[in-house]
């Protein structure tokens, strides 16, 4: 009887661990919008744009991360804009 509980409480770990990655896993379009906030500026530096341009770039950022309700983005566009 002892077998059947352990045996329970193992599969219902597995079960609740791989049910809240499909929950809470990031959408593809949020991966994106993360790869464009982290890589694009230090592009943008490394080609010599001038830093206001940056700033405007991060500015937009900013603007359409708010209206996608995105606080990661929004995050990551506030501290572009910080550097």
């Amino acid at each position: 009887m002892k077998y059947f509980k352990y045996l329970f409480q193992f599969l219902f770990t597995v079960g609740l661990f791989f049910s809240s990655v499909l929950l809470f896993s990031q959408t593809p379009k949020y991966k994106a919008y993360d790869s464009i906030l982290l890589n694009k500026p230090k592009e943008m530096g490394k080609n010599n744009i001038p830093r206001e341009k940056i700033i405007l770039w991060n500015k937009e950022m900013l603007e359409k991360m708010k209206k996608e309700n995105y606080a990661r983005g929004i995050i990551w566009a506030h501290i572009n804009i910080a550097n």
